[in-house]
């Protein structure tokens, strides 16, 4: 995975700060279990034959798109809060993202549940994982400092970014998959993405007129 395209950081880390969460960790309702009814063979064997890739790529491309779900749900739930509230301007894509990106996640983890993938997501002792893990803390503090402007401004760039990195590995999945299920879900969560963009090109450029 390359975690230098996980741009999208200060998202988490407001988070966290606001939510008490752990840094790189989803809560225990949000994992996909790892089911044991079949052999490790016969799960591996499952998840292999879903694309034209080894299972352990394909694993952490999904973990990735599981983790930007997630963490756009919890900035939409946080935004309505009194915590960091954004204008009224801005609440109509936030509220879609929640609906949009709830409904994305289910998608996928009941296709990795049926097929025995782990989604979890945990940030590993190698040098870009805890790259990605320092840049999270260091926006964290950034965004504690943030007022309402600053930090409107900022989820807006970093929600871009956040959906063109979804878009673009969305792409680069497509062509590899051969699961009819987990194709559809791809190209609903690129839709989904491509489609965000526009909308947050659009509020970027409202905010930046009124500011």
């Amino acid at each position: 995975m390359n975690y230098s395209s996980r741009l999208c950081l200060s998202i988490v880390a407001t988070l966290l700060f606001i939510g008490g969460c752990q840094t790189g960790a989803r809560s225990e309702g949000n994992e996909t279990p790892v089911t044991q009814s079949q052999p490790a063979e016969a799960s591996q064997t499952q998840a292999s034959t879903a694309a034209s890739m080894s299972t352990s790529d394909l694993r952490d491309a999904l973990v990735e798109l599981d983790k930007g779900h997630h963490d756009k749900m919890k900035l939409a739930f946080w935004v309505s809060t009194p915590f960091k509230s954004v204008d009224p301007a801005f609440k109509p894509f936030y509220q879609n993202m929640a609906k949009q990106q709830k409904e994305l996640a289910k998608e996928l983890e009941d296709w990795a549940k049926a097929h025995h993938v782990n989604l979890t997501h945990r940030f590993s002792n190698e040098p870009l994982s805890q790259g990605q893990k320092i840049m999270e803390e260091d926006s964290e503090k950034r965004a504690k400092s943030e007022n309402k402007e600053e930090f409107q401004l900022d989820m807006l760039i970093n929600m871009r970014q956040d959906y063109g990195w979804n878009a673009s590995l969305n792409k680069a999945l497509l062509p590899r998959v051969t699961d009819p299920a987990l194709k559809s879900y791809l190209e609903k969560s690129l839709k989904a993405h491509e489609d965000g963009l526009v909308e947050i090109r659009a509020l970027l450029k409202k905010y930046k007129f009124e500011g």
